[in-house]
């Protein structure tokens, strides 16, 4: 599993086996060492966005909610937060997470908006439903700005 940086967005893509996690493809099951072994390090030169205005967000019921996809995997599972970023830009927000599966120990990663707004986020109509009803699971596969991916790989090692 690598990184792999988009085209138009200072963030970063999961790759496996050489090829992007497909648009439209939502991630419940990765492993925690698939994740650790990432190499972030390469990807932290002086010209990239390292943080892309993305901020540490709390830990909370509301933003578990928040990321928790009302489907049916979403809600055949009990989810904890491992990591929540948020982009703020006015009145629209965006947020990042890592969820840990509490049954099987595998990390799903998702991409929520509030959704009314959600328009910005470049997601268009391709969202779904979370248990947060002003708030939605954006379908598609995470790209996230480096920081995510670093503050991850620390979270799970130390």
């Amino acid at each position: 599993m690598d990184l792999l940086k988009c085209k138009d967005y200072p963030e970063y893509r999961l790759s496996l086996n050489g090829h992007i996690v497909p648009p439209g493809k939502l991630l419940y099951n990765m492993n925690e060492q698939d994740i650790i072994r990432i190499d972030v390090a390469s990807k932290n030169t002086t010209d990239i966005d390292y943080d892309s205005g993305y901020t540490f967000e709390r830990h909370s019921v509301e933003n578990l909610l928040r990321l928790t996809p009302d489907t049916a995997s979403g809600n055949a599972n009990d989810w904890k937060l491992i990591l929540v970023m948020k982009h703020v830009d006015g009145d629209k927000m965006c947020l990042k997470g890592a969820l840990r599966n509490v049954s099987d120990g595998s990390i799903a990663f998702m991409t929520s908006v509030n959704a009314e707004k959600n328009e910005h986020y470049r997601y268009g109509n391709a969202t779904i439903k979370s248990h947060d009803p002003d708030w939605n699971i954006c379908h598609c596969s995470i790209q996230a700005p480096l920081v995510f991916w670093d503050e991850l790989k620390n979270r799970l090692i130390y």
